[in-house]
């Protein structure tokens, strides 16, 4: 009886082995799946991370790299600013979209794409709008050396609004300036019933370091960015008028020198086109006509007729006026001379800003207010 109990007994010791083999067997291999997930997982984390850092790397070597398109291009035109091969393989592609150019600042959708080697994928994007140069342009005219107002020369820096640029792209003034700013004032001259008018009328400043730059931007750079150049002591208007051009599918026509954009007809084709302007040497401007831009003239200016011109204006020789002459924005000359008929220089802080924020020396930058940034 005892015996059998035992033998019994007994016989239940190789299914419990066998069931505790089973049970191990089973936990290794959940174990060993967790583990292989766990590494899948932080494989993918990993390759996530490097590609985040690959499209954030594209991102910002893009607006460091900041190009766009010759001449105009309509809202949805897409273009590759950037793409590259990082250390580890990951490579990027970053591309910026144009949105909207009827502001004072032009919108821009800047999307960079980071991958790696293993084919995945992170974007990241950032609403930009162009920022304007630095603004060199503390007066109506600012002079560095000699400076006379005769006859009924008019020159402000109560800052206003062209009338044709009312509205769409400029609803309210800034603040003030001075009409003139002169290294020396003993050099200034105000005779007749010519004007000079701001806050104050005239004062002195005797820094004259980086007058004819843009911040960071020398005159030079800004020359070599030019749209159109202008061979030195070339009358402009004498002969052939300067106004906008079209080609034949009606777009505005950016390679005629002869075109300085349109500004006043706000909304047409050659409204948004502001190109930078360079005389290479001494420069007529003469007749009724009108252009928009960034003129660099390097050399002397001589401004007479209903010329009307919208945008900063910079002389490293002498402005000399006669006739009837308006510039819109600012003028920075070594020196100036504005003695026959009615020259006016008014300051215009939106002229300035739309006009520097248009040219092909403009820079991206993010909003203040709502940038965004994604990543997938």
């Amino acid at each position: 009886m005892f015996k059998a109990r035992v033998l019994s007994e007994s016989g239940y010791g190789l299914p419990a082995t066998i069931l505790l083999i089973i049970v191990f067997t089973l936990l290794g291999a959940v174990g060993l799946a967790l583990a292989r997930q766990e590494k899948q997982t932080q494989v993918r984390t990993t390759s996530r991370e490097a590609a985040f850092y690959a499209a954030e790397t594209g991102l910002a070597r893009g607006l460091e790299k900041w190009s766009r398109p010759d001449g105009l291009y309509p809202p949805g035109t897409k273009w590759l600013l950037d793409e590259g091969t990082l250390n580890g393989g990951s490579s990027y592609r970053v591309e910026a979209t144009m949105l909207d150019d009827r502001s004072i600042h032009v919108l821009y959708d800047v999307r960079a794409e980071g991958k790696t080697r293993d084919g995945t994928t992170q974007e990241v994007g950032l609403l930009v709008a162009t920022g304007w140069l630095e603004n060199p342009y503390r007066a109506a005219l600012h002079v560095a050396d000699t400076a006379s107002l005769r006859g009924t020369a008019d020159v402000t820096g109560l800052d206003y609004v062209p009338p044709s640029w009312n509205g769409p792209h400029c609803s309210a003034t800034d603040d003030d300036v001075p009409g003139v700013i002169s290294a020396d004032t003993s050099l200034f001259e105000l005779k007749g019933s010519a004007t000079a008018d701001g806050a104050p009328g005239v004062t002195e400043d005797a820094d004259t370091t980086g007058m004819f730059s843009f911040g960071d931007i020398s005159f030079e750079e800004l020359a070599a960015m030019a749209d159109i150049n202008i061979p030195a002591g070339m009358i402009v208007g004498d002969d052939e008028a300067i106004g906008p051009t079209y080609n034949v599918d009606g777009s505005c026509d950016t390679s005629d020198p002869l075109n300085w954009g349109d500004p006043k007809n706000v909304g047409q084709p050659c409204s948004n086109w502001f190109p930078i302007i360079y005389a290479e040497g001494n420069m007529n401007l003469e007749g009724n006509y009108d252009g928009q831009g960034l003129l660099l003239v390097n050399g002397d200016l001589e401004a007479k007729g209903g010329f009307e011109f919208f945008g900063p204006v910079m002389v490293r020789g002498k402005l000399k006026g006669a006739g009837n002459f308006k510039f819109h924005g600012g003028v920075r000359a070594h020196r100036a001379d504005l003695a026959v008929g009615t020259s006016q220089i008014y300051y215009s802080n939106c002229v300035l800003q739309r006009t520097l924020s248009h040219t092909a020396a403009s820079r991206p930058r993010p909003l203040v207010n709502r940038p965004w940034y994604h990543n997938r």
